[in-house]
């Protein structure tokens, strides 16, 4: 191939294509894929080129992406913190480089396709960021890759697939967390607006309800003398956030050691020591339902009734 050294490189990039092509007939995959990087860096624009070494890197899978293993994970944490390092440096035309050797490892790494996909839409070829996220798009789990994909779809102009990617956003959006403070002057968060709750126990009416009594409670008062100040909105706070706090934690400890270990086993399930007990002793199932009935700290009304104004 040294004769090709005085050609121009998208003739270059034909060339290495075409050893590819011919290599991948003869299932010499690894030959196959080196030819087709070659050609990929020297036309990193090309479609087609990225198009035919994917190809190359999943047949050698067997196009079965289980077959990848369980520690290729690990085996690509190191080449995608290159990738960012490089794409925090405006390196982008490396970044696509980098990210084909983690290809090589898994053709159907969604990290990996998400960093390669950013700097694609940097450098301008925006189709190609496009077929990045649709290359890994079943593989995908995750909600902020979803955003990227309905953002390069929507720089495409290709709608439909946007609105597709902005559906799967919205399944799969599911927030535990909270404001660090919940006023400003004029305004109280409560409820959701204050803490995105998830949907385990199904406990987030209840607190939204009782943060609602507990406003009512500390704010009767100065809203009936029209002197409502911060330090009232914040009194709100310090009552609520103790609760939000425990039944969070109780949330994410519940997916994380409960849920999440179910539905990612495969084999027989033994209920955990919590459900174990309370199937031997009764009386202990009073405590969950009273915390997720009643909550961490009840609230009940103590507003006193005011007659209405006369007219």
């Amino acid at each position: 191939m040294s004769s090709d050294s005085g050609l121009p490189d998208r003739q270059k990039a034909k060339t290495f294509f075409q050893y590819g092509n011919d290599a991948t007939l003869k299932s010499n995959l690894d030959y196959a894929i080196d030819m087709f990087k070659q050609a990929c860096k020297l036309a990193p624009d090309n479609l087609s080129y990225r198009q035919a070494l994917r190809g190359a890197q999943r047949r050698k899978f067997n196009n079965d992406p289980s077959k990848v293993g369980r520690l290729v994970g690990a085996r690509n944490q190191p080449i995608r913190m290159r990738a960012r390092s490089a794409r925090s440096k405006g390196k982008y035309a490396h970044v696509l480089e980098i990210c084909e050797d983690a290809f090589t490892h898994n053709p159907w790494d969604v990290a990996a396709a998400r960093e390669a996909s950013e700097a694609a839409e940097q450098l301008g070829f925006l189709l190609l960021a496009e077929w990045y996220v649709e290359s890994v798009q079943a593989q995908a789990k995750d909600a902020d890759f979803f955003r990227h994909a309905a953002h390069v779809h929507e720089r495409n102009e290709h709608w439909h697939k946007a609105i597709a990617s902005w559906e799967q956003v919205k399944l799969l959006t599911v927030a535990v967390d909270r404001l660090k403070r919940w006023y400003r002057r004029g305004l109280l968060c409560i409820g959701d607006a204050a803490h995105a709750m998830s949907p385990v126990g199904g406990v987030g009416i209840n607190l939204a309800v009782q943060d609602a009594v507990a406003a009512a409670n500390i704010l009767a008062a100065p809203l009936y003398a029209g002197m409502v100040g911060e330090a009232d909105l914040a009194r709100v706070q310090e009552r609520r956030a103790f609760p939000t706090r425990m039944i969070q934690g109780g949330q994410v400890f519940i997916q994380k050691r409960v849920i999440s270990g179910v539905l990612g086993n495969k084999t027989e399930l033994t209920p955990p020591l919590p459900v174990r007990l309370m199937q031997a002793f009764p009386i202990l199932r009073r405590i969950p339902a009273r915390i997720i009935g009643l909550g961490v700290r009840p609230e009940h009304i103590q507003t006193p009734e005011r007659a209405a104004p006369l007219s």
